[in-house]
């Protein structure tokens, strides 16, 4: 099939040259992201580690108070399984929505487990 060169430039797909955006968020004093393989470098986590990572907190918030740093990894939100940044702040306003005064967030630092209470006032 013969065509004119410049008809068949134009349809060419060109792979996107600059790096993807990352998923970040900022909620209840919290700076969020999604796991990204940058991030799992930088904080010598497994590949099997799922979750989203704390970048920065705010160190007056409410979050900071129960114990949550930076570098921190929050796997569940509301004993839900997070992967994404979007997923943490609409699991919590679903628990606004639903009238829930706090919420129960699973967090692992070095790989320790532990349950964090924060609360949904303000």
């Amino acid at each position: 099939v013969l065509g004119r060169r410049e008809d068949a430039e134009g349809d060419r797909v060109v792979p996107a040259l600059a790096t993807p955006q990352t998923d970040e968020r900022e909620t209840m004093g919290m700076k969020i992201s999604s796991l990204t393989d940058a991030l799992r470098d930088r904080l010598n986590l497994g590949d099997n580690a799922k979750g989203v990572v704390v970048l920065e907190i705010d160190e007056g918030s409410g979050a900071f108070e129960n114990g949550i740093r930076q570098g921190d990894l929050i796997a569940e939100v509301g004993q839900k399984p997070v992967t994404s940044a979007k997923g943490v702040t609409d699991a919590l306003q679903a628990a606004r929505d639903a009238g829930r005064k706090s919420v129960l967030l699973l967090v692992r630092r070095a790989g320790d487990p532990r349950f964090v209470a924060l609360s949904l006032d303000g």
